[in-house]
């Protein structure tokens, strides 16, 4: 409870914003943290702060905070969402080619004008 004269401070109000943007910041940062953010995620995260850097051993905490990631939140949420989305993708395509993998494929061709596809093995 600080007396109402202290919100006309320039520090008051700079600790504000500070503090609001730190609450959109965090959770952009817990979120960039997943295991689906490929280098193309974070090449594209680059392109939207316009900032560059690398994500090696040295990239830490305060790497993020630079990148003022409040002022690009929606366009974060997008990238780590794309990145989720493009992973269930990657997961389903390696379930199709292991499917079909060493599937027999063959075709009747009692018909010239038209091969048909004979009964799949299961």
């Amino acid at each position: 409870n600080l007396p109402k004269e202290t919100r006309g401070w320039k520090l008051y109000n700079w600790l504000v914003d500070y503090v609001k943007n730190m609450s959109v910041v965090l959770p952009l940062i817990n979120d960039l943290h997943s295991d689906t953010m490929r280098d193309r995620h974070w090449s594209q995260l680059m392109d939207v702060t316009g900032k560059n850097f690398n994500k090696g051993p040295e990239f830490c905490f305060k790497d993020l905070l630079d990148l003022e990631l409040h002022r690009f939140a929606d366009d974060v949420s997008e990238i780590v969402d794309q990145s989720s989305k493009e992973a269930k993708i990657d997961k389903k395509l390696t379930s199709i080619r292991s499917t079909w993998k060493d599937m027999k494929i063959s075709f009747d061709k009692s018909r010239e004008d038209c091969p048909l596809l004979e009964g799949l093995e299961e």
